[in-house]
């Protein structure tokens, strides 16, 4: 093809030995407007736009079955922070002042 050289390509996951201070300063940098949603998913190896399509399908599926069973959007995001509304993070997991 003509432009056999226009690809994309995702690099491999990035490793980590603190993976859960690793977290807590990407979610704040993230908060904070310096990350983007490709860098988060790019740091796990993962391409964006599949992450998201995914996370729409997800949701249009629980949409759905509340429909069908009758529940709210407000219903489903109360149970357990698995619904169509992300449960909030605790404000000690993104301060990192927490360490001892």
């Amino acid at each position: 093809p003509p432009d056999w050289y226009n690809v994309d390509f995702t690099l491999p996951a990035k490793l980590s030995i603190d993976a859960g201070r690793d977290a807590a300063a990407e979610l704040a940098e993230w908060r904070a407007g310096l990350k983007t949603a490709q860098d988060h998913y790019g740091a796990r190896g993962l391409d964006h736009d599949e992450q998201q399509r995914q996370w729409y399908a997800e949701i249009a599926a629980r949409k759905s079955i509340a429909a069908e069973l009758g529940l709210s959007a407000q219903d489903i995001a109360t149970f357990g922070g698995h619904g169509l509304v992300p449960a909030p993070v605790p404000a000690a997991a993104t301060t990192g002042d927490n360490d001892t």
